[in-house]
């Protein structure tokens, strides 16, 4: 296993934890935003 693939794969791993993350905070501002309406 080269060394430059598993750093790549880190890399997306960290990329993909980020969007989750992101779309989690959107979800929960949406809804929290609909109970508070």
């Amino acid at each position: 296993m080269q060394p430059d693939s598993r750093h790549r794969h880190l890399e997306f791993i960290r990329l993909n934890s980020y969007h989750v993350c992101r779309w989690l905070f959107k979800f929960a501002v949406k809804s929290q935003g609909s109970t508070q309406d």
